[in-house]
């Protein structure tokens, strides 16, 4: 049982394992291939994506707008986890949501730029990520209402 009360028994059997957090940057680096899922609609999201550097800790980073389809957002929509509630890093065959992913993130972030610094020391531990991931779901859904666009749908 996950501390939000996810129970993971509710999965289906062929559900590939998820995590919310990560264990440490030194055992996320080194895989050969990291998905990030987001909304390219959302400025907030869009921009933080593109200035993410993770190349150096993975093989390759794909990143994924949840509004464009395909077949990762279909396999994440058959999980028990509503895309609106923040993006996802899949990474080893495992899901990391929302602070998860962001926490993640930071720790595979390189120290090549001062956004990373920033990333890395904002959101590196998953306590801050934790606290303030909320703040940045609030943030998003503000933008995309003043843009006037609508949520992602399920």
């Amino acid at each position: 049982m996950f501390e939000d009360g996810f129970n993971m028994r509710s999965l289906p059997p062929f559900v590939i394992p998820f995590r919310r957090r990560a264990a440490s940057g030194r055992a996320l680096r080194g895989a050969e291939q990291a998905w990030l899922i987001y909304d390219g609609e959302c400025p907030l999201c869009k921009n933080y994506a593109r200035y993410l550097d993770v190349g150096s800790a993975v093989g390759e980073f794909v990143l994924v707008n949840a509004r464009e389809g395909g077949p990762l957002v279909e396999e994440l929509r058959s999980l028990p986890y509503d895309l609106n509630e923040g993006m996802a890093l899949k990474l080893d065959g495992r899901y990391y949501f929302g602070s998860g992913a962001l926490h993640a993130l930071a720790l595979l972030s390189a120290n090549r730029s001062v956004f990373g610094i920033a990333n890395r020391l904002l959101f590196g531990f998953y306590g801050a990520a934790r606290m303030g991931y909320p703040l940045l779901k609030l943030g998003r859904r503000l933008l995309l209402k003043s843009k006037g666009v609508p949520l992602l749908t399920k």
